[in-house]
């Protein structure tokens, strides 16, 4: 334990007590407005929970062996969901060097994001990603394919693997918030994943992204978005030293438009595939694209929110 940060120690007790109490909120809700959810609705969102329930306590587990263990955790995270995203996209069909680099570029930008979490170096690796891939690609001599796979191979290092690392930072000894605040971004991304979900699919009746996420209402979004300013208001002020309520409130807020974008950005790239699920790898989710898209964007808000 000697590894564990004092700050972390304090606070990873509570950590698994919010983790079980946000779920059990979860829950219920769930009977609370139960009447109003479809059966189908009602089978679908105990899944879920589970679901992310299982994928909270994967990140509150490496907790116990030390903050490195947390980002390799996280690291592993950004590899399956970009495996998944190059498998959809069937790029490792024309790109396959390329695809190799991108992996090769994972523990690198989890390094610089830990070790330099305010450094302008962290980001350059956008830089050199883009700059590499579309030089490989060259050197492989491929024309027909040139921008769709340089292209669509550095959005997903971009939203998969840079924008994840960002939720690191906190974790680090150079960056101004440690553990509770990883753990808070993770708070909040689920509580307005699932809230949305809930609301939504009791209340909503009008779209705000038909034509891309015809599941998105507008009380959905706005439920969601309460519920998560509600819980930040309730754990920010706490967990982030020196957060005031009226910025924790603010910040509930960010995390969930963020949220929103992030996962409706992904939805486009199904419509744009023409599949439903990223895949099946995560019960009553489908694929791990599924759960990290509204992350992709809510971590790099909440980096931006309380580093610049």
């Amino acid at each position: 334990m000697e590894y564990v940060s004092a700050d972390l120690i304090r606070y990873l007790p509570l950590e698994l007590a919010i983790l079980w109490a946000v779920l059990g909120f979860a829950y219920t809700v769930k009977v609370v407005v139960g009447g109003r959810l479809s059966v189908t609705t009602v089978e679908e969102l105990g899944p879920r929970i589970q679901t992310w329930l299982k994928i909270l306590l994967f990140f509150t587990v490496p907790a116990f062996f030390g903050n490195v263990a947390i980002v390799v955790a996280m690291s592993l995270v950004s590899y399956l969901a970009l495996r998944e995203f190059i498998s959809i996209t069937q790029l490792g069909v024309h790109g396959r060097a390329q695809c190799f680099f991108a992996y090769m570029l994972i523990p690198a930008t989890y390094t610089m994001a830990y070790f330099y979490p305010q450094s302008l170096n962290l980001f350059i690796l956008p830089v050199v990603a883009a700059t590499s891939i579309s030089c490989i690609s060259v050197l492989k001599g491929e024309t027909s394919n040139y921008i769709s796979t340089t292209a669509t191979l550095l959005w997903g290092y971009i939203f998969l693997v840079f924008n994840l690392s960002l939720s690191v930072t906190f974790i680090s000894s150079g960056g101004a918030i440690v553990g509770s605040g990883f753990y808070m971004l993770l708070l909040l991304t689920v509580v307005n994943d699932v809230m949305q979900y809930v609301w939504g699919k009791a209340y909503g009746k009008r779209k705000i992204f038909p034509s891309v996420s015809p599941g998105k209402t507008i009380a959905g979004a706005i439920g969601g978005a309460l519920s998560t300013a509600v819980v930040s208001l309730i754990l920010a002020p706490y967990l982030i030293n020196g957060m005031s309520i009226f910025i924790s409130i603010v910040l509930g807020f960010s995390v969930s438009l963020a949220g929103v974008f992030g996962d409706v950005c992904f939805s486009a790239v199904k419509r744009n595939l023409n599949i439903k699920d990223s895949g099946s790898s995560l019960p009553g989710h489908g694929g791990f694209l599924d759960r990290v898209d509204s992350l992709t964007l809510s971590a790099p808000a909440f980096f931006c929110f309380l580093f610049i």
